[in-house]
């Protein structure tokens, strides 16, 4: 295996293991926002609606990194 081909591996195995932590973020801000936007709440008022407009700006963040990683890593892996 020449030294290109192990370092694109590198490089895919790397973008992997990023989007795995993006996955893990994702999932924590997305519990979060459920949780904050309690759907039997009696008044919505009551609701942290700050705390989830910052949760829902940081899940978009994430969300916009990941799809960024996942097209780069089609086109690493068609490379091999």
């Amino acid at each position: 295996m020449n030294r290109e081909r192990m370092a694109l591996k590198g490089l895919i195995a790397e973008k992997k293991r990023r989007l795995g932590e993006l996955e893990l973020l994702a999932d924590g801000y997305i519990t979060s926002i459920r949780d904050i936007l309690w759907p039997y709440a009696e008044d919505f008022t009551e609701l942290k609606i700050d705390v989830a407009l910052s949760e829902m700006k940081e899940l978009h963040r994430v969300w916009e990194e990941a799809r960024k990683l996942k097209q780069e890593l089609s086109k690493l892996e068609a490379e091999l």
